[in-house]
């Protein structure tokens, strides 16, 4: 498996390297006291190659360790953003405008069992004092949001399913070819493509974790608590971490957006008891995704319903295109030799469905040769 995975990298061709610590010219201004250092998230000179080391779970610097869980700092992390700068663990957005906001990410990896549950409580009674006493205030006091990507120790599972152990496993080393200049495109849409596609490269091995969980605090100069819908919440009662297995992972997420929105256009009491009970109730659904375990299972699922959905859709294309070309042989068909020539004669046989235009009767639909 991993020889498969080394070969696809070899074969493919990305393009991201590690910024530099400036900001080029003409760039934004720096928030006073923010360094964006030397990073994977800007991407070098261009020109420059890069060979890219994975490492498991993307993870890097050991920022905090007990006997539950450690927290590294996550590496390997391609921003496809244009207007974003730093490391993954403390990113500036839109630096220098009214919408400048703070973000850092962060690896958490469990010592649990692969079949061992990791649960919301887990993380919020357990890893968020953790991230609010240490990485908040130490490495990016500004931030309004953590995003925390938790793993099962020894266990991962690559893009095509397949499970593998991590701290056994060589991870490869990715030569990057060097980076190009942005494309209109790239610029006007803010999109560095060259990080998306060595992002998904990089998710052929390592995996987004078992869940994805956002920590959102209030800040000086963001009170992202107090925004209805907003990414996460900031009480344990609208903390709803994505378990990836899940089958349809965003539904725990967006209810509890809804609920906030609702309360803030004055829920009344009964309908948001009825918000909170369907809440209980998909949690108590998505407890059988909490493992490892439950995350591969639904993962395999959804890749399975995926194979189904590519074979219909793969079908539906064949009768199109079998009806295309029936569609053209009937075109060639009346250039040829008239309309006369391939509508069926009226008449009692065959079926006719009769309307009266100028005295005559014609088929609803033109019969066109071979096809049955």
């Amino acid at each position: 498996m991993i020889r498969h995975i080394l070969g696809m990298l070899g074969a493919a061709l990305i393009m991201c390297a590690p910024a530099t610590g400036q900001v080029a010219n003409g760039g934004p201004d720096m928030p006073a006291g923010f360094d964006i250092r030397s990073n994977a998230v800007r991407g070098g000179e261009v020109g420059e190659p890069l060979s890219l080391k994975i490492t498991p779970y993307n993870a890097g610097r050991e920022l905090f360790s007990n006997d539950r869980f450690t927290v590294y700092e996550r590496i390997n992390f391609l921003d496809t953003s244009l207007t974003r700068y730093g490391d993954a663990i403390c990113t500036v957005d839109k630096p220098g405008t009214k919408y400048q906001r703070f973000h850092s990410r962060v690896v958490v990896v469990f010592n649990v069992a692969h079949d061992e549950r990791i649960t919301e409580d887990m993380l919020w009674d357990e890893v968020r004092p953790v991230l609010s006493d240490v990485i908040h205030p130490e490495i990016c006091p500004r931030a309004n949001m953590i995003t925390a990507h938790v793993y099962a120790k020894n266990w991962d599972r690559t893009a095509a399913g397949q499970i593998y152990r991590p701290e056994f496993a060589p991870m490869p080393v990715v030569q990057l070819p060097p980076k190009q200049k942005l494309t209109d495109f790239e610029t006007s849409s803010n999109l560095d493509k060259r990080n998306s596609v060595a992002y998904d490269v990089i998710q052929e091995i390592v995996s987004e974790g078992i869940l994805v969980a956002h920590f959102q605090y209030e800040v000086d100069d963001y009170h992202g608590c107090e925004k209805p819908g907003s990414m996460a919440g900031c009480t344990r009662e609208t903390f709803a971490p994505l378990y990836w297995g899940a089958p349809d992972q965003m539904a725990v997420w967006s209810l509890n957006n809804r609920m906030l929105r609702e309360r803030s256009y004055g829920l009344s009491s009964s309908e948001l008891e009825a918000y909170k009970t369907s809440l209980a109730r998909m949690r108590s659904d998505y407890a059988q995704y909490t493992s490892f375990d439950g995350y591969a299972r639904g993962f395999d699922a959804r890749m399975k319903r995926n194979e189904a959905a590519r074979a219909h859709n793969a079908a539906r294309r064949e009768a199109l295109d079998d009806f295309n070309e029936m569609l053209k042989a009937g075109w060639k068909a009346i250039e040829e030799k008239g309309l006369s020539a391939i509508i069926s004669p009226p008449g009692p046989s065959g079926p006719c469905d009769i309307r009266v235009y100028a005295g005559s009767c014609i088929e609803d639909v033109i019969f066109v040769p071979g096809y049955p």
